[in-house]
């Protein structure tokens, strides 16, 4: 094999394992993974005393009720413009503080930036878990695990049996696996390691088990397959949006004097034309199309290689890497590769290696609506989001894989509640907290007016310092603690999307009749500890097997014919496919039976 071969099958892998996060890698088998929640925990426990429900009362009960908030000066939560507190906010306000004080919670987190950024401050340095644990009457005691060595850190305090009582799971575990926690959620209870919430989230957590009620895509997301609430999740307030999508240098494409294009025979012609007027690869894209936005992949219905999918008219899972759509789309690309268009050392690690992109050597590749103003302001390039494309012939993309688009669940973002705490209902309680209307706005914006905010025109607003980050880089709003990063006191501060490149970038992403597609990607889905033992071995020589080969077909190192397509297929099929069929049927069952 030779080392060109070897470094397109490494990038490959990794392009697989981020499928895998769509959810079609078993990944449960692995050491851990991962499901979270960006919050930040612990609410009250003080029985239901210290939670007032929001009932319709008697006109004197309400106006008691103001009189005696004037009398407190309790702040009036304003909504923002962009009407950020939704119906979704919860029913249960939390009287503060909650706690008297002795209530203390230790928490597992993953402090982030190691694997090639700053590192973060530690929590307790930041001004707004000092505020939390100021205002809700309760001390937070924090054990950041470096993101390098999460992993193991996790591994080791499990085994040790010495747990925090709150693990962050987010960055901890195997990309793809449905939890960090070696078997999964289920399996985490089984052993006396997780709490079981199923029967505490209902009393203690009104506001977050009211959106499980709400809305039940979010409520199939954060049930196991047996019916376990297992943990308190990052849940977005709206859709997430379509953050990503087909970038292209405007200028190189208005060279050419052709229309944008829409099909893929129009991108064919168009990198022609590129290539003959020196741009050195036009088509800068890795082989899913571009790991980020798949539209070559998602153009001909296919994942680029070992994978499940839903057919859609079935509702069956399919296995794509022997796919008549597969074999479509790498003829695509080994015809675009023979012909120039992607550079022979660079066309599977778009991702990861944005040189070709900045130096001008591309003029089609996959990345972000922040990338059409950051790519201009740091190295001139001006970038224009064109349509997702489809095979001549086809009226949409034949895959339909922008389901993310509508979850309003992060993924790996839980918090568990370890059977260490000794008072699960409390914290589960807390944790409700940033579910209420006051705790979203302190999340938001901060506890104290002066501090962080200001309210102009009866609206919160950030004070100026806040405005250290691009408000129109903002993709979508989140209900919950989510750490920005270093430098900022104040978590998951969130802007209305105000920028007209970016609502028309998404607007463009999205112009595609979904109803007319084929397939789409496989949801998360998991296996038990001992159906991941025994599918391993299979998954992971099919794997090997259809990573080697597809690569092969794709450099042009095998001719795509007949024989040699039906050759691939039959050794695919002898290697056990029909068996890894079997457990990717069953956990689909158990999924969409929850």
């Amino acid at each position: 094999m030779t080392k060109k071969l070897l470094a397109i099958l490494l990038a490959l892998s990794l392009l697989l394992a981020l499928a895998a996060c769509g959810g079609s890698a078993p990944a449960a088998s692995e050491p851990a993974s991962s499901a979270a929640s960006e919050a930040d925990a612990a609410v009250d426990a003080e029985e239901p005393e210290d939670v007032e429900v929001e009932e319709e009362e008697p006109e004197e009960a309400d106006a008691a009720e103001v009189e005696a908030s004037e009398v407190e000066e309790v702040p009036e939560v304003v909504e923002p413009t962009n009407a950020f507190y939704s119906e979704h906010i919860g029913p249960v306000d939390y009287e503060l503080p909650m706690f008297d004080g002795d209530f203390e919670l230790s928490i597992f987190w993953v402090q982030l930036g190691a694997m090639g950024g700053a590192e973060q401050p530690l929590k307790q340095d930041l001004t707004f878990w000092q505020r939390v644990q100021e205002n809700l009457g309760l001390t937070l005691n924090f054990k950041q695990a470096s993101e390098a060595v999460c992993n193991e850190q996790y591994n080791l305090m499990i085994a040790s049996g010495d747990m925090t009582d709150l693990i962050y799971e987010s960055n901890c575990g195997a990309m793809g696996a449905s939890s960090v926690y070696n078997g999964g959620y289920d399996k985490a209870i089984e052993d006396d390691v997780y709490t079981d919430l199923t029967e505490i989230i209902p009393e203690y957590a009104p506001n977050y088990y009211d959106i499980l009620q709400k809305d039940d895509n979010v409520r199939k997301d954060l049930t196991t397959d047996t019916g376990k609430l297992y943990s308190i999740a990052m849940i977005y307030d709206q859709p997430q949006g379509v953050r990503e999508g087909p970038l292209c240098r405007s200028d190189y494409l208005a060279d050419t004097g052709l229309p944008t294009p829409v099909t893929t025979e129009d991108w064919m012609e168009a990198f022609a034309a590129m290539k003959a007027n020196g741009v050195q690869y036009p088509m800068g894209v890795s082989n899913g199309g571009d790991i980020r936005g798949g539209f070559f992949c998602n153009a001909f219905g296919t994942s680029g290689g070992h994978a499940f999918k839903v057919e859609l008219a079935t509702g069956k899972l399919v296995y794509d890497g022997t796919s008549d759509e597969l074999r479509d789309f790498v003829t695509y690309f080994a015809e675009a590769f023979k012909a120039g268009y992607i550079d022979p050392d660079y066309a599977y690690a778009q991702m990861f290696d944005t040189s070709l992109q900045t130096s001008g050597a591309v003029a089609l590749f996959g990345g972000m609506d922040r990338d059409l103003s950051s790519m201009k302001e740091s190295y001139g390039l001006d970038l224009m989001a064109v349509p997702m494309t489809y095979p001549e012939g086809s009226e949409a993309p034949k895959e339909y894989s922008y389901e993310y688009a509508k979850q309003r669940v992060s993924g790996m973002k839980n918090i568990v509640v370890t059977t260490a705490c000794e008072e699960p209902e409390m914290a589960v309680q807390f944790l409700d907290w940033f579910y209420s209307t006051d705790g979203a706005s302190a999340v938001n914006f901060g506890f104290n007016e002066g501090e962080s905010y200001e309210v102009v025109d009866g609206v919160k607003q950030w004070l100026p310092f806040m405005g250290d980050r691009d408000e129109n880089l903002v993709n979508y709003e989140v209900i919950y603690a989510l750490d920005e990063g270093p430098g900022f006191q104040i978590v998951n501060k969130k802007n209305p999307i105000t920028a007209d490149y970016i609502l028309e970038a998404k607007k463009i992403w999205l112009d595609v009749d979904t109803s007319k597609a084929l397939y789409s990607a496989t949801p998360t889905l998991a296996f038990t500890a001992e159906e991941a033992e025994d599918m391993a071995q299979v998954n992971s020589d099919i794997y090997t097997y259809v990573a080697t080969e597809i690569s092969r077909f794709m450099m042009g190192e095998a001719e795509i014919t007949d024989e040699n397509w039906n050759a691939y297929v039959k050794t695919v099929e002898e290697m056990g496919l029909a068996e890894l069929q079997t457990f990717y049927d069953a956990a689909y069952a158990r999924y969409a039976d929850r």
